[in-house]
């Protein structure tokens, strides 16, 4: 099936259902530039991303307990 047939009407359908009921928000003054939400925001992606692409090449941890990593102190 083409896609074109779903696609066009669905984006039209949102376009006029947007500028319909989207409430017209008045703007407010621009703030700086946010380097520490860019910095967490850089760090979470890059660890997704590797967790992402190394998931599959670690094997499973073969101990029966789920949290075998984990020992509690004496």
């Amino acid at each position: 099936m083409d896609t074109t047939i779903v696609n066009v009407p669905l984006g039209l359908i949102t376009l006029l259902f947007g500028l319909v009921f989207l409430a017209d928000v008045p703007r407010t003054a621009a703030r700086g530039f946010d380097l520490v939400g860019f910095l967490l925001a850089a760090g979470g992606l890059a660890g997704v991303l590797y967790a992402l692409s190394t998931g599959g090449d670690r094997p499973r941890c073969s101990s029966p307990a789920p949290s075998a990593w984990w020992r509690p102190s004496r």
